[in-house]
């Protein structure tokens, strides 16, 4: 468990996020901890990672990508869950110890940390893409229709 503090206030409040930083055991806990957080007047507490409206990470050793190099294919679906391939433009550049953490990163930054546990399945990770594939607004839509 952890958590992550905004970087910027919005409407003068802080975002303190309490992340189960992907371990769904720990979600019980996450959403008690953030339902019985105290009120505070410049703080505001989630439960979870949050969707963002674009999700870059830039590192010091020259790792730069973001949601927009990303793009999915759906392999199947199944019980409420969607299996995918991934494709990242650049992800050869990234060392291979990294790739799988950076791109729970940006797939946290993209659907939400609760929903990429919820309704994703298998992972893959693909060197090419084709026009099956889709960007991070359609692989939104597609795991909310799973919501309803």
């Amino acid at each position: 468990m952890g958590v992550e503090i905004s970087a910027v206030p919005k409407n003068g409040k802080r975002e303190l996020i309490i992340t189960a930083n992907g371990l769904v055991d720990l979600f019980p806990a996450v959403r008690k901890l953030a339902a019985n957080a105290p009120k505070m007047e410049k703080w505001i507490v989630k439960p979870f990672k949050q969707r963002m409206k674009k999700v870059r990470i830039k590192m010091s050793s020259g790792i730069d990508t973001s949601s927009d190099d990303l793009y999915f294919k759906i392999d199947s679906k199944k019980e409420k869950r969607l299996n995918i391939s991934v494709y990242m433009k650049g992800y050869e550049k990234i060392p291979s110890n990294r790739r799988r953490e950076i791109l729970y990163q940006l797939l946290d930054g993209i659907l939400g940390e609760e929903d990429v546990e919820t309704y994703l399945g298998a992972i893959e990770d693909s060197d090419k893409k084709d026009d099956s594939y889709i960007n991070s607004d359609r692989l939104i839509e597609e795991v909310d229709k799973l919501k309803k």
